[in-house]
């Protein structure tokens, strides 16, 4: 299996090496092989800030009662901290590492670094839907939409209380 899995990670990267290095306003993007976006997704899903942007996320999840199963009180809280961790680190492995070495998409974002800030807030929330593929090319972020679908369905296997299809939309 680890055979397996370095042999793809070597094809991968192989077969995405492009001639130029890709440009992203004034930044230059070396292309990132596939062990780098999963080292890159690694190092971002274990982020120290993470631990700490869960904490009001819970909180304003177990105060909504969105998962009643999780129980009353602290140690519910403690559940719904532990969920919302988790629902973090699945998304960003899935859709910084494990789809975007699939899909060879770059996982990073680079700044537009000039123009108006009305232009600038435009080309961080083009990102959503906009991203740079390992040709230089630009193209639909597959990796985000397909690792935020996937987290869902995979959060389906921790949270208590039969999670649906239907809770997830």
């Amino acid at each position: 299996m680890a055979a397996a899995l370095g042999l793809w990670l070597a094809a991968g990267s192989a077969a995405a090496q492009s001639p130029e290095p890709a440009r992203d306003g004034n930044l230059t993007l070396r292309l990132m092989p596939p062990w780098q976006k999963m080292a890159l997704a690694t190092r971002h899903a274990l982020a120290g800030p993470s631990y700490f942007t869960a904490i009001p996320v819970a909180a304003i999840k177990h105060a909504s009662g969105q998962n009643p199963s999780f129980g009353p009180g602290i140690r519910g809280y403690g559940r719904s901290y532990g969920a919302t961790l988790a629902d973090h680190m699945v998304r960003t492995f899935l859709r910084d590492g494990v789809l975007a070495s699939a899909l060879d998409e770059d996982p990073r974002y680079a700044r537009k670094g000039h123009g108006s800030r009305l232009g600038r807030a435009g080309y961080a929330l083009s990102r959503l839907a906009v991203c740079r593929r390992d040709s230089g090319r630009l193209g639909f972020n597959f990796a985000e939409v397909g690792g935020s679908a996937l987290a869902a369905g995979i959060a389906n296997a921790y949270y208590p209380g039969g999670r649906t299809l239907n809770a997830n939309l």
